[in-house]
């Protein structure tokens, strides 16, 4: 019963999504229409240097999207980091930024990228970050014969925080049947897993967003129609 239920979900949300991808032929964004993203120099500087105790270091290896044709189009701009702290397990950190989410155009979720890199996933566990606004999230392990990765991720459609890849299409039929096409943000942290690796990314989470200057937490949370068109600040 429950599998004939999801699957009425799932076409009807489909039939939504193909009803509002019509639509967004007439709502395609213009600079007027609200965010068209980062410069690559604004959007590398927005992200400060230093994040509480961590210092930026020369980055590990960081497992981003593929660069086929379809992410350098999702995301125009993104940052990757590694972060270290004395006595502290290193963090490395992934902004991805698209200023157009959309039927064919949406966000790379982790579950996506990491299996092509050679990672077995364990499986998710959804959990609300604290703090203002309360960001809600996913955590998983991501193994591989070299590595064992704690991953925690979030993103951002429009104003909301879709923690399944079917809240995310959710949030962009809702914009879509509204004439809008929103912008969308990926932030992935990820560390050594063990028993206190996810504490440790979520402190790392709230450090962050206390870091940034406020052009770059308007643009993570969402309020900031033009995206970033300078530089900011760097802590």
């Amino acid at each position: 019963m429950a599998t004939d239920d999801t699957s009425r979900r799932d076409l009807l949300l489909g039939g939504m999504l193909l009803a509002a991808a019509g639509g967004a032929v007439f709502a395609r964004p213009r600079p007027s229409d609200g965010a068209v993203g980062p410069t690559p120099h604004a959007f590398d500087a927005a992200i400060p240097s230093r994040i509480g105790a961590y210092r930026r270091r020369e980055a590990d290896e960081i497992v981003l999207p593929d660069r086929d044709s379809d992410s350098l189009t999702v995301y125009q701009q993104y940052v990757a980091r590694t972060y270290a702290a004395p006595g502290l397990a290193p963090v490395s950190l992934l902004i991805a930024y698209g200023a157009a989410q959309d039927y064919t155009l949406q966000l790379h979720r982790p579950e996506n990228c990491y299996p092509p890199a050679g990672f077995a996933l364990s499986p998710s566990r959804r959990l609300t970050l604290p703090g203002t606004p309360a960001i809600d999230a996913v955590t998983l392990a991501a193994r591989r014969i070299d590595r064992n990765d704690r991953l925690l991720y979030w993103t951002r459609v429009d104003d909301t925080f879709p923690d399944s890849l079917w809240g995310q299409r959710w949030v962009t039929v809702r914009a879509l049947l509204s004439r809008r096409i929103p912008d969308g943000v990926l932030v992935r942290l990820s560390t050594d897993d063990d028993p206190a690796a996810l504490a440790a990314l979520v402190r790392f989470n709230a450090l962050l967003l206390a870091s940034v200057a406020p052009v770059a937490r308007a643009l993570l949370l969402g309020g900031l129609p033009g995206g970033i068109s300078a530089a900011a600040p760097t802590a």
